[in-house]
């Protein structure tokens, strides 16, 4: 018998012929298999182990965003490849219609931000009065 969650579902393929019972269950015959693991599931168990993948995959992505949680440290496969600081185009885009003093503590905010993997900033942007008002940029 095999635990669940113990092996990996990603690789299983869709059975054509039977080949016996549920490794997993031994209870309904098998419907995939990871012929390299020698693991054979019925439906309802690779079902269940699709959604403990899943479940396992989504506690990585909130640990690996959480500033806080560094048990995850290499972003999960199913997170796409980024940067943690901001292009020159986006920098710009901020600065833009700030006057120099202003531009130097954006640059200063943006520079502490990227130095803790901070997602989210928070800017000054110029009002319709000529006042400040705080936004949120990412």
């Amino acid at each position: 018998m095999v635990l669940p969650g113990t092996f990996d579902v990603a690789g299983m393929e869709r059975l054509k012929a039977s080949v016996g019972r549920c490794s997993v269950c031994d209870l309904e015959s098998a419907v995939y298999t990871d012929k390299s693991a020698g693991v054979k599931l019925c439906k309802s168990c690779y079902q269940c182990s699709v959604k403990i993948d899943a479940q396992n995959e989504t506690g990585q992505v909130v640990a690996f965003f959480d500033p806080k949680d560094d048990t995850v440290t290499t972003p999960p496969a199913s997170v796409p490849a980024r940067t943690w600081k901001m292009s020159k185009e986006t920098k710009r885009w901020v600065l833009t219609g700030h006057d120099a003093a202003n531009q130097a503590s954006l640059l200063k905010q943006i520079e502490e931000a990227e130095g803790n993997r901070v997602f989210t900033t928070t800017s000054p942007t110029r009002t319709e009065a000529e006042g400040f008002t705080r936004s949120s940029t990412g």
